[in-house]
């Protein structure tokens, strides 16, 4: 308990919190992962949305990420009819294809 206290007001951490002593570490990793992502995504799509085009049916929150949108507005508009979804079980899904022919009818 002494080396606990001989660590107080001192402003760092005592040797057994070693987790601590890699703080530098940890954040230049996460510089870099950042910086792979913001490179990802200015070269196209991010891990996410390639994650998202590889699969062919989507939950309403997969396609609001897949849009750029919240899941409000893409429940309403398959409510309104403008976009086709398929009943499973209880839950409903969206064919990318559906998705992705909705997108090309709506470019202006």
């Amino acid at each position: 308990m002494s080396e606990v206290n001989e660590y107080r007001g001192s402003g760092s951490s005592p040797p057994r919190f070693k987790k601590h002593l890699h703080l530098s570490d940890a954040v230049a990793q996460k510089e870099e992962t950042k910086t792979a992502e913001t490179l990802k995504v200015k070269e196209g799509r991010s891990d996410q949305q390639q994650k998202t085009s590889a699969r062919r049916l989507l939950s309403p929150g997969q396609a609001a990420e897949y849009l750029n949108c919240s899941t409000v507005s893409v429940r309403r508009l398959i409510w309104d009819g403008r976009l086709p979804s398929v009943k499973w079980d209880r839950r409903q899904r969206l064919d990318i294809r559906d998705i992705e022919r909705f997108v090309e009818d709506h470019k202006e």
